[in-house]
């Protein structure tokens, strides 16, 4: 029994001092720069984005990859206009490595001064993210967020790719003006099923009615009138 209390004592000893020891060793490698940031590896987004990531990593440089609070600077990377998600972990002994996912635009937002590409969240997103594949919508006032997430939502959803068509969104909603000079009327709500029901009956409508317009905003009915016609743009 005594035996066994001394042998727990000593060993008690030796891993307080090993404990010591490799802290004290730990601080002497700190002070000497051993742990300080030098290299970051950015994963998952393109060249052009890293170097804004930079703007939020540049002041780490020289700091101990152990003094960076990990989930601070993920929240900060997420508040890049353009990243979704971001994970961080260290790379010993002086790195720290980046997973980023990248927003992706699905429409760009069309006014008299600018382009600006929107994202599948319905966030602004900066000029660098602008591509010719994705659809333009011509905005004739001011788009809150909210419209903005909704446009979004429908257009990550929807594939215009095969489709020759001009997006129009005003106080009366989603107009879209086909290659045929036809007017298609989807209003500010269900844009979705409203479509839908546009191309389900699309392929029974007379060709004759080419350069007409198709209302849809009754119920998935559509009603088609003459130019000459009321437009009927205050109905939702």
């Amino acid at each position: 029994m005594i035996e066994r209390r001394r042998r727990a004592f000593w060993t008690l000893i030796i891993a307080g001092l090993t404990a010591f020891a490799l802290a004290m060793a730990y601080r002497w490698f700190e002070r000497g720069g051993a742990f300080d940031l030098d290299m970051v590896r950015v994963q998952g987004i393109r060249q052009a984005d890293s170097s804004v990531v930079c703007q939020v990593v540049s002041p780490l440089f020289g700091r101990s990859i152990w003094q960076i609070d990990l989930t601070e600077l993920e929240e900060s990377l997420k508040a890049v206009s353009g990243i979704d998600s971001a994970a961080v972990r260290r790379s010993p002994m002086k790195g720290l490595i980046l997973e980023l996912q990248v927003s992706r635009a699905v429409f760009a937002l069309k006014d008299s001064c600018s382009i600006t590409p929107v994202s599948t969240r319905g966030e602004l997103l900066p000029e660098r993210f602008l591509t010719d594949s994705i659809p333009r919508v011509e905005a004739t006032g001011l788009m809150d967020s909210s419209t903005a997430g909704m446009l979004a939502d429908w257009f990550a959803r929807t594939d215009f790719s095969e489709q020759d068509l001009v997006f129009i969104y005003s106080n009366s909603g989603m107009r879209i003006l086909d290659d045929g000079g036809g007017e298609i009327l989807l209003g500010r709500e269900s844009l979705s099923d409203r479509w839908n029901a546009y191309l389900a009956m699309q392929p029974d409508l007379d060709m004759s009615l080419a350069g007409l317009q198709i209302d849809m905003r009754y119920s998935g009915q559509a009603v088609i009138r003459n130019e000459d016609m009321e437009t009927g743009d205050e109905r939702p």
